[in-house]
């Protein structure tokens, strides 16, 4: 057989989530200097083993047959010295001179990534991508995908936008860093208001009304909570960006349970990173779980 590295494309997906995409490539090496830099002990032969042991014990949980609580995952948690505690970022929301049009990061990044108009929507929308979405829902997926490592060294198509002469306009790059900074969250909406479900910090939690468009999933069905980025543009309030409005309750346990276990996936790279930084990172893990539910209730 060819020899291929472990994150090469098209992957194998697995029956547990047939429209993941990161949580089935092997993300190894992981972080063993940031590992001994907050005083770990274990030799690099003995860090791998008990990180490969992880990832077999993660993708378990992924597919149904352990939980987070369990004790031989939470043994290899303590091995690589994972925080298990939730973390939220202290720096204050980055404010955009203007909104940022999700059409232009649309076009951003189907001219770097030209496959992003088909995965995208699997990413961000699970199952509804093979259902026909809607342009507004795809437009949400892809303008996502923006902001995510997709080039070649981990840059993004915003990146490599931002950054090609002739430069864009500085406050278009002003306001899509701010959108970029904005941790995509799991909202209640009601009447312009918008109140997080899921544990925020205060700073990104808006004070007044938002304003922007939501792509409803279920056009039939009145939005009662969405799952967007918020942030706030100087003297206009706040704004939604790449919204897509649902019309089910999202039970947040469970969602909470998936989130937790992706952050300490993301923490062996990283041991400081904080909820907010793995929404940002990850931001289709939420999307594609809250879409997933709705599929499943409205097959039922």
């Amino acid at each position: 057989m060819i020899p291929h590295p472990p994150d090469s494309w098209p992957y194998e997906a697995d029956p547990a989530d047939p429209w993941g995409g990161d949580e089935w490539l092997d993300d190894r090496p992981s972080g063993y200097s940031n590992y001994l830099n907050l005083g770990g002990s274990l030799d690099r032969e003995a860090y791998e083993t008990a990180d490969v042991a992880f990832l077999d014990r993660y993708r378990d949980c992924l597919r149904g047959d352990r939980t987070i609580l369990d004790p031989e995952l939470q043994r290899r948690v303590g091995q690589l010295s994972i925080p298990i505690a939730l973390t939220h970022d202290r720096r204050d929301p980055k404010v955009a001179p203007l909104t940022i049009s999700e059409a232009l990061l649309c076009d951003v990044v189907t001219d770097y990534v030209p496959d992003a108009g088909m995965t995208a929507p699997d990413r961000f929308l699970g199952p509804w991508a093979d259902a026909a979405p809607s342009r507004a829902l795809q437009r949400a997926a892809a303008a996502n995908l923006c902001f995510l490592p997709t080039m070649d060294g981990g840059g993004s198509a915003l990146q490599r936008w931002a950054g090609t002469p002739p430069k864009p306009a500085q406050a278009l790059r002003a306001a899509a860093r701010a959108a970029r900074h904005a941790p995509p969250m799991l909202w209640r909406v009601e009447a312009g208001r918008w109140t997080p479900l899921l544990p925020l910090a205060a700073p990104y939690a808006p004070d007044g009304d938002v304003k922007g468009a939501i792509a409803p999933l279920e056009p039939e069905r009145p939005i009662v909570c969405a799952v967007a980025r918020l942030y706030p543009v100087a003297d206009a309030g706040w704004f939604a960006f790449a919204a897509v409005g649902l019309g089910r309750e999202i039970p947040t346990e469970p969602l909470m349970e998936r989130l937790r276990l992706e952050l300490l996936r993301a923490r062996r790279h990283e041991r400081r990173a904080t909820f907010e930084d793995l929404l940002r990172r990850r931001p289709e893990v939420l999307y594609r779980w809250c879409a997933t539910w709705c599929w499943l209730r409205a097959e039922e």
